[in-house]
């Protein structure tokens, strides 16, 4: 079983789409960290496994809160992240998770700021590999969703009833008349925003234009899959392909996240790639946090 150093918290994650290579990317990729861990496989949500690889990140710059003053730490609750001395200088170990699954290979640390500046070196390390990075139309994706918020993704294959519901939404608002606009944010969260009045009226626009004079866009969204009624897993994205995730110890929603898409890519529409790297496109998710389930 995984057993992150950082867990029990929000992960901030990348997917990258391969052209068969899967296994050499995560591997480059891999290469950029220390304290490599023997690779675990489970299974995934279609034929193809997933594998996931655990190492550290060593960075001398500190993206974590300082250690309370008077902390003892002990063998059961060491302190965290661990330090270690490379060419005579102390960096801080950060967890960096890899997980593939056929041509699909995701990415997550434990820290925005922390993602910024790793997700751009595996950019760089990965160039010529002709490596996209898979992001989703989150205006289509409410549109496709409708007012109840919910979209059956089952498929002929699957023996239960798979559903994607909503659970975050983020608005822009803008007046093409005006260079300012009175409203310019609106944010909702929940269990389930599909049944609430005031989830149905908000996207009532992003439906359809003639709704409303302002335009309004999605900027975030939150959602998660359910199996049978019971929710397995959920996720936050931009429109850039910028992810967050719940990490718990064994890091069993890592491999989630590709039922999740598994799911969601059977909306017709929804799942593009582009060529930019996400965290350097927006900052909107940044403090996004995800909920424990």
């Amino acid at each position: 079983m995984l057993k992150p150093d950082l867990c029990s918290r929000t992960y901030t994650a990348e997917v990258l789409r391969t052209k068969g290579n899967a296994e050499l990317i995560a591997d480059t990729i891999g290469r950029l960290t220390t304290e490599r861990r023997s690779p675990e496989q489970i299974t995934g949500p279609g034929v193809d496994p997933v594998v996931i690889m655990h190492s550290f990140i060593a960075s001398q710059i500190r993206f974590h809160r300082p250690v309370r003053a008077g902390a003892v730490p002990t063998e059961e609750i060491p302190v965290v992240p661990r330090t270690k001395l490379i060419r005579g200088k102390e960096h801080y170990l950060y967890d960096l998770l890899l997980a593939r699954c056929g041509l699909d290979v995701m990415v997550a640390v434990p820290f925005h700021a922390l993602a910024q500046i790793f997700f751009s070196q595996a950019d760089r390390a990965l160039a010529g590999k002709r490596v996209v990075y898979e992001k989703l139309d989150i205006t289509k994706m409410v549109m496709q969703l409708g007012k109840s918020g919910v979209a059956d993704v089952s498929t002929s294959e699957s023996r239960r009833k798979l559903e994607i519901g909503l659970t975050r939404c983020q608005l822009s608002y803008s007046d093409p008349e005006r260079r300012s606009c009175d409203l310019q944010l609106v944010s909702l969260s929940g269990a389930h925003l599909g049944k609430t009045d005031v989830y149905q009226y908000v996207v009532e626009p992003v439906i359809d234009s003639n709704a409303s004079s302002l335009a309004v866009t999605p900027v975030l969204l939150g959602f998660s899959l359910y199996a049978d009624g019971i929710k397995k897993t959920s996720a936050t994205t931009d429109r850039h392909g910028n992810f967050k995730l719940w990490v718990g110890p064994g890091a069993t929603r890592v491999e989630r996240l590709f039922a999740l898409l598994d799911g969601i890519e059977t909306i017709e529409g929804i799942v593009s790639t582009t060529a930019n790297v996400p965290i350097l496109q927006s900052r909107t998710i940044e403090g996004v946090e995800e909920g424990q389930e």
